[in-house]
C-alpha cells in the first residue's frame, strides 16, 4: 500500500503497481529484477498492524469512481421501500470480470428487477379436484331446493301433509245426509289424505240442539288443488236400500303428492241401528263416550288410531287398523264375536270384553294389554309377534295365547278343555285357576298350574338348562328324571277317575322351566 498521504486502494494481486505502469520493453532492454516477483519464491505478506489502513485517512481525493447505473439492475424508487420480497429462484452466479466495465464497482442487487417478477398462481385459482366440484354442485342444488321451498311456502302457505288446510269445499257432498236403518260409508279407488270420523248416539241434547231425530251424517269434504274438483274420477253417490243407506266416495288413484282429499264427518246413530260400517283411510275414528246401540259395528281405517270410548252391546264387533293403536275404554259385549286387529300398533282393553262364540285379538309388532276380564264361552285367542301379552283374566273353553320374542303374563286363566300358551326366547308367567281336566300345552318357561291337576305331564328343555318341579300335594309320580327332562303322571287316590283327563306338554330352548302346581285360594 502507499503512504498515509494517499488513501487510494491499490490492488496488488500479482505484484507491485509499477509493473503495470511500465511500457513493454524490448528484449535487449534490461529490467530491474526487483520489480518482478519470483513465482517460485513469492515475498512474504506485509506484517499485521492494528493501525487503520491508509485508505481510511481523510483526503480530498475521490476514493473510487462514482457508481454507474445499469439497465439490468435499475435503482428502485422510494415507493418500493418496505415491500416484502417474493421468494424468487436463485439467479445464475455471474462472477465479475475485469473486462466488464462495471467491475468491481457495480455489484448486482439481491433482488431482480420488477420487470422480471414471476407470477405465482393463487390457491383460489388452482385447478379443483373432482370432490371439490362435487361438493360445489351439491351446495348449489341445496340452495336451489331451499329457494324453491321458500317460494312454495310463500305462494301456498304452510300446511301439514295431507291436512288440506288450503283446500276448497267439495260441494257435491251434502252437509247433512239422513239415512234410514243401517249406514255404510266407504272410499273407493284412491285413498283419503286425512280425516276424522266421530260416532255419536242421538240423545235428547242432540235432538234439542240440532233437531236430529233420525240417523244423520254431518259431512265436510275438502279438496286441494281446486282443479281436482273437475276430475272425472272424483265423484260421490248416495244409495238408499231397504235395509239401509250407502255413501260412496270415489277418488282418483293417481293423485299427485300435492293433491289431497279430506273427509270430516259426525255420524248420529239412533237406537236399534242394525249395522254401521265405516271404511276409510288415513283417518282417526272416535266413538264418543255414550252407549252405542248398533247390532253390527265395523270400523276400518289405516295409518291412524281407533278410540272407542262408548259402551257397546250387539251381535258382532269388528275393529281394524294398520300402523295405529286400537283402544277400548268401556265394556263391550257381543252375542256372536269380537275381533280386534291391528298391525304395527298396540291393542288395549281397559274394561271387560265378552263374546259368546269368539274373542279374537291379533296384532303384529305390538303389545296386547288386557286390563280386566276377557272371556268367551267357546274360543279366546290372543296372538301377536314381537310384543308382550299381559292379561289379567282370560276365560274360555279353548284359550290360545301366542307371541314371539316377548313375555307372556296371565294372572288368572279359567280354561275348560285346551290351554295353549306359546312364546319363544322369553319368560312366561301363567296361573291356571280352574280346569282340572284341561289339556295344557305351555311352550316356554315359568309356568304355573292348579294344584288339583291330574294325569300326564312331560316337561323338557335344552341340555344347557334345567327343569324344576314344585308339587305341594305330592301327587306327582315321576317316570323320567334328568336335568332337562321330567315326565310322569300326577294323580290322587281320593279323586274320582272321571277327573283324570289332563295333559301337560311343556318345552323351551335357551331358558329354564319352572313347573309349579299352585294351591288354590
Amino acid at each position: 500500500m502507499s503512504g498515509p498521504s494517499n488513501n487510494r486502494v491499490e490492488p496488488r494481486f500479482f505484484g507491485a503497481p509499477e509493473l503495470y505502469n511500465n511500457r513493454p520493453q524490448k528484449k535487449k532492454e534490461i529490467i530491474n529484477p526487483s520489480l518482478w516477483v519470483d513465482e517460485s519464491n513469492p515475498p512474504p505478506p506485509p506484517p499485521y498492524t492494528p493501525n487503520e489502513p491508509a485508505s481510511s485517512f481523510a483526503t480530498t481525493n475521490a476514493s473510487a469512481p462514482p457508481l454507474e447505473s445499469s439497465p439490468e439492475y435499475p435503482i428502485y424508487p422510494p415507493i418500493h421501500y418496505g415491500t416484502i420480497p417474493q421468494p424468487y429462484p436463485a439467479r445464475a452466479n455471474n462472477t465479475s470480470d475485469v473486462a466488464t466495465p462495471s467491475w468491481p464497482w457495480i455489484s448486482p442487487p439481491s433482488a431482480p428487477a420488477p420487470s422480471e417478477y414471476e407470477v405465482y398462481s393463487s390457491p383460489l385459482t388452482k385447478k379443483k379436484t373432482f370432490c371439490e366440484y362435487l361438493v360445489q354442485i351439491m351446495f348449489y342444488v341445496f340452495c336451489f331446493c331451499l329457494l324453491f321451498r321458500l317460494i312454495d311456502l310463500l305462494v301456498y302457505g304452510v300446511e301439514f301433509a295431507g291436512s288440506c288446510a288450503h283446500g276448497v269445499e267439495w260441494t257435491d257432498v251434502p252437509k247433512q245426509i239422513e239415512y234410514f236403518a243401517g249406514l255404510k260409508i266407504r272410499v273407493i279407488g284412491g285413498s283419503l289424505s286425512s280425516g276424522k270420523i266421530i260416532i255419536k248416539t242421538i240423545t235428547s241434547d242432540s235432538m234439542l240442539e240440532n233437531g236430529i231425530i233420525i240417523g244423520t251424517v254431518h259431512a265436510t269434504a275438502l279438496v286441494s288443488p281446486p282443479s281436482l274438483i273437475n276430475n272425472s274420477d272424483l265423484s260421490f253417490s248416495i244409495t238408499h236400500f231397504s235395509n239401509g243407506t250407502t255413501l260412496e266416495f270415489y277418488l282418483p288413484q293417481d293423485l299427485s303428492s300435492r293433491a289431497c282429499v279430506r273427509l270430516d264427518a259426525i255420524i248420529y246413530v239412533p237406537a236399534g241401528t242394525p249395522y254401521l260400517t265405516v271404511e276409510v283411510q288415513n283417518s282417526h275414528i272416535v266413538v264418543s263416550d255414550e252407549t252405542i246401540d248398533v247390532n253390527q259395528l265395523g270400523l276400518y281405517t289405516t295409518n291412524n288410531d281407533i278410540d272407542m270410548y262408548s259402551i257397546w252391546n250387539g251381535k258382532e264387533l269388528s275393529l281394524s287398523t294398520t300402523n295405529g293403536h286400537l283402544e277400548l275404554y268401556r265394556s263391550i259385549k257381543a252375542t256372536d264375536s269380537i275381533g280386534l286387529v291391528s298391525t304395527n300398533g298396540m291393542i288395549r282393553t281397559r274394561d271387560n270384553v265378552n263374546a259368546v262364540n269368539l274373542v279374537y285379538i291379533s296384532t303384529t309388532n305390538g303389545a296386547i294389554n288386557i286390563d280386566k276380564d276377557i272371556s268367551s264361552q267357546k274360543s279366546t285367542k290372543l296372538i301377536t309377534t314381537n310384543g308382550h301379552i299381559f292379561a289379567y283374566n282370560v276365560t274360555g273353553s279353548t284359550v290360545e295365547v301366542r307371541t314371539s320374542n316377548s313375555r307372556v303374563k296371565i294372572d288368572h286363566a279359567h280354561v275348560v278343555s285346551t290351554f295353549d300358551v306359546q312364546s319363544t326366547n322369553a319368560k312366561m308367567e301363567v296361573t291356571l285357576d280352574s280346569g282340572k281336566n284341561v289339556q295344557a300345552m305351555l311352550r316356554t318357561s315359568n309356568g304355573e298350574l292348579t294344584a288339583t291337576f291330574v294325569r300326564l305331564f312331560d316337561v323338557s328343555t335344552s341340555s344347557y338348562d334345567k327343569v324344576s318341579l314344585v308339587d305341594p300335594l305330592g301327587w306327582a309320580h315321576l317316570k323320567k328324571v334328568t336335568k332337562s327332562h321330567l315326565a310322569g303322571t300326577r294323580y290322587s287316590f281320593t279323586l274320582p277317575q272321571e277327573n283324570s283327563d289332563g295333559l301337560i306338554l311343556m318345552g323351551t330352548s335357551n331358558d329354564n322351566i319352572h313347573l309349579n302346581f299352585a294351591k288354590e285360594d
